[in-house]
């Protein structure tokens, strides 16, 4: 299997970078483990804003359509 793994980077000047990556599955199953293929796309946010789900509604919107179409895309290319 293949996926997106998100996580979030705490920056030095007080701003959280999301990162997202490409992930292969190690193994069969319902809780395989992970590793990491490739680095895709990140974006820097306001820690508050973050931490009090106050982004826009662009900016949720963007992270979900970059997490959707890297999905589709993943689906669609050969292992």
């Amino acid at each position: 299997m293949i996926g997106v793994a998100a996580y979030l980077k705490q920056e030095p000047d007080g701003k959280v970078r999301l990162l997202l990556a490409d992930v292969e599955s190690i193994g069969e199953g319902e809780n395989p483990d992970w590793r990491h293929r490739a680095f895709f796309t990140s974006a820097d946010y306001d820690a508050m804003a973050l931490e009090e789900f106050s982004l826009s509604k662009d900016q949720f919107a963007e992270i979900g359509e970059n997490l959707v179409l890297r999905l589709l895309t993943l689906a669609k290319a050969p292992e």
